[in-house]
């Protein structure tokens, strides 16, 4: 073989290699032995991290890929039990992605889930929120939610924390509920709302902005999660994107 030809071989080989390189796989907390794989594909990182706390506090294995155009060659090698796509791809047409999951032999049988991020409702119930809103939320909505959540874990005074980084949500969501009889904590930041959260008076509702710069709504969910004085939230927080 001429030195041409073997360094072109050498090429293919490692242009091939780069092209499956494998995302990490993250396992979960829970510790189980057997754990199922769900491979999420989203270029949004925010997203992905919302999905990945999602999924593993559901007990899977989580593997994040941000390219459509590896979908096909990476399910291939990871066979993942299931797949995660959002159809919003800026490299290539999620349902491209999916018709070709289909078409291969290898693919075919694994379950995708279809996510399209302009409604992020059941996205913020599945991971745990009670209700999850899109701005601008409705007065009539998040009163009867945080009536119902009252009712439901028999707060006798109950105090809502909100947490944004916009002032104008903040002072809106306070007068929407106050009225109501609510006590409401307002905090303009994550750090400030992580404060708020271990005060000797907790908050017995948290409503919460997904979407703040520094520490954002995940970073609050993550440290919640954490922590066994708010692990409780995780059945009566409001998220907000």
């Amino acid at each position: 073989m001429s030195k041409a030809a073997a360094l072109s071989v050498k090429e293919n080989i490692e242009n091939s290699q780069e092209e499956v390189e494998l995302p990490e796989i993250c396992p979960s907390e829970k510790g189980d032995v057997k754990q199922e794989l769900i491979l999420v594909v989203d270029d949004d990182k925010s997203s992905s991290e919302l999905l990945s706390i999602i999924l593993k506090d559901a007990g899977y294995s989580v593997a994040l890929l941000y390219s459509g155009k590896r979908v096909l060659e990476v399910a291939k090698s990871l066979k993942p039990d299931i797949i995660t796509l959002d159809v919003f791809l800026p490299d290539t047409n999620g349902w491209l992605v999916l018709r070709q999951l289909q078409n291969d032999p290898y693919t075919a049988s694994i379950p995708v889930l279809i996510i399209s991020m302009t409604n992020n409702n059941e996205l913020g119930i599945t991971l745990g929120a009670t209700y999850s809103f899109a701005k601008p939320v409705k007065r009539i909505e998040l009163v009867n939610s945080l009536r119902e959540i009252t009712g439901k874990f028999r707060f006798e005074s109950p105090k809502v924390l909100i947490v944004d980084d916009d002032e104008n949500t903040v002072e809106l969501l306070s007068s929407m509920i106050e009225p109501e009889g609510f006590e409401v904590i307002k905090a303009y930041s994550g750090r400030e709302g992580l404060q708020n959260l271990f005060l000797e008076h907790q908050p017995d509702i948290l409503i919460l902005d997904l979407m703040m710069p520094g520490i954002s709504g995940f970073d609050v969910i993550s440290s919640m999660r954490a922590d066994v004085r708010t692990k409780k939230y995780s059945s009566y927080c409001m998220h907000f994107w």
